[in-house]
């Protein structure tokens, strides 16, 4: 847990030897621009927390056997056994955690970037699963987005992307 709380800071996975990668921190207006248009590549993390998130998923294979034995059993305090695979599973807030990104993207100090775990299969057009966020944070602008299963950092949980903000 220590780990995790010392490797915080700004977040994607692009690889860290391109120059050319975007990583000015993104406004609310970039942000629903880039979920809107599904162009997920465009949230990039700040070097430093790529770096960090490179390092943390190397020790995580090394003492865990990778990031998602580490997150279910240190983050979520979930048997990964109680991870459901079928894809018509209803949506089920009792068997969700939402969670601090980690490693987040390049976003503003305003905007919050959390992740949604669930025991279930996540769908994007899932109203209930907007509705659960939006109870949760009242007052708050909600965006979110799940990445294919191809594209997941840890796909043996699955999980969402949730971006909160409260206008000033």
């Amino acid at each position: 847990m220590a780990m995790v709380a010392a490797l915080e800071g700004k977040t994607h996975t692009t690889p860290l030897s391109q120059d050319n990668v975007d990583r000015h921190l993104k406004t609310w207006v970039e942000v629903k621009a880039i979920l809107a248009a599904q162009d997920y590549d465009k949230l990039t993390r700040t070097l430093a927390v790529e770096q960090a998130y490179a390092k943390a998923k190397r020790l995580y294979q090394e003492s865990h056997g990778g990031t998602a034995q580490f997150v279910a059993q240190h983050r979520l305090h979930w048997d990964l056994n109680q991870v459901q695979s079928q894809a018509d599973a209803p949506f089920d807030p009792q068997e969700t955690c939402i969670l601090p990104n980690d490693f987040p993207y390049a976003l503003e100090a305003d905007i919050r970037h959390l992740v949604l775990w669930s025991k279930r299969p996540l769908r994007m057009d899932d109203q209930v699963v907007h509705q659960h966020l939006v109870l949760r944070y009242p007052g708050h602008e909600i965006m979110f987005f799940i990445h294919s299963p191809t594209l997941q950092s840890v796909p043996a949980l699955p999980h969402g992307h949730v971006f909160v903000y409260k206008r000033p």
